[in-house]
């Protein structure tokens, strides 16, 4: 006899987005911001020294095609 798995209530669809950390979330958000006034390097330096991940700089800074879509709200 085989019982079917059933999902947790916590488990998301693949789709929903997700932020583990809401204050990298708001630095992010505001080094966009910085960018279309001040250039990207100014935001570049103002997301290092909030040590917003390396990788995660460049994603919103350098492709902005590829960042979340409430980031571009």
């Amino acid at each position: 006899m085989q019982t079917q798995k059933n999902e947790e209530p916590w488990d998301f669809p693949a789709s929903t987005p997700t932020r583990p950390d809401w204050h990298t979330a708001r630095f992010v958000k505001q080094g966009i911001r910085m960018q279309s006034i001040h250039g990207t390097g100014y935001a570049a330096n103002f997301l290092r020294n909030r040590r917003v991940d390396i990788d995660v700089a460049l994603r919103v800074l350098l492709q902005p095609a590829r960042r979340r879509n409430y980031d571009q709200q």
